[in-house]
């Protein structure tokens, strides 16, 4: 017993779920019914314990009524560059959401990048594109992009969609477009970035975990911030 782990601070909730499969193993393996089996209960429910704080906790009121302004008002239009200092306009004093709005001004610039590239990939006479919207109407003739959207065309109508009435999920694969023709490593992980953060502010998590595991195979050391990400989202 005297090697078991059993401490809770400091933990992630990934180390803490192993500590307690650790511990089974190690409830199982004890022959004797006395304290040493009691012992490894109370370790294991203080990793329980640990673990739905970290599940459960909450921010301050005024940190989250911003975040659910700003998802709606500004991440929803892909107006991710005011969106960002919009999450500026207030001092945050605990730890926990200044690590939010840490992660989500990186998210921001990314995504911004986001848009950019798909900005200039859907220009006038870009062919062999599909652009889909919200409503399930889909374009296939992109005559050029504009502050807040794209100019499409059908049936001879020139008309403009909003960043806000297309489908998230039609814009990433227009962008994997991009990723799967990127040259090189580096960009190809610059890409990845821009994906995973427009997925994340367009509520799209399992999409964004799904790219940030493409980032981490490239580079293996960004496990470590998507991981304090995720914890610090409750994901």
């Amino acid at each position: 017993l005297a090697d078991a782990d059993h401490e809770t601070d400091g933990k992630s909730r990934a180390e803490l779920q192993a500590g307690i499969g650790v511990l089974d193993e190690l409830y199982a393996s004890l022959l004797t019914r006395g304290r040493a089996r009691y012992n490894v209960k109370v370790w294991q429910n203080d990793l329980r314990l640990r673990l739905r704080y970290l599940r459960t906790r909450k921010v301050e009121d005024q940190w989250s009524a911003l975040c659910e302004k700003v998802e709606g008002s500004y991440f929803a239009d892909g107006q991710f560059a005011a969106g960002s200092r919009e999450l500026q306009k207030i001092e945050l004093k605990e730890g926990l959401e200044r690590r939010q709005r840490a992660a989500l001004l990186f998210f921001c610039k990314e995504a911004e990048g986001f848009i950019g590239e798909l900005s200039r990939m859907l220009g006038p006479g870009v062919d062999g594109v599909e652009l889909k919207t919200r409503r399930g109407s889909s374009y296939t003739r992109i005559i050029g992009s504009q502050e807040g959207g794209l100019m499409v065309e059908k049936d001879g109508v020139a008309f403009s969609l909003d960043w806000r009435d297309m489908d998230p999920r039609s814009l990433l694969q227009l962008h994997r477009s991009l990723i799967d023709r990127s040259g090189g490593e580096e960009k190809k992980e610059e890409l990845l970035l821009q994906a995973m953060s427009f997925s994340w502010l367009r509520k799209l998590r399992e999409e964004a975990r799904g790219v940030a595991e493409e980032v981490i195979r490239i580079r293996p050391d960004f496990a470590v911030q998507w991981e304090q990400i995720m914890e610090d989202f409750g994901e």
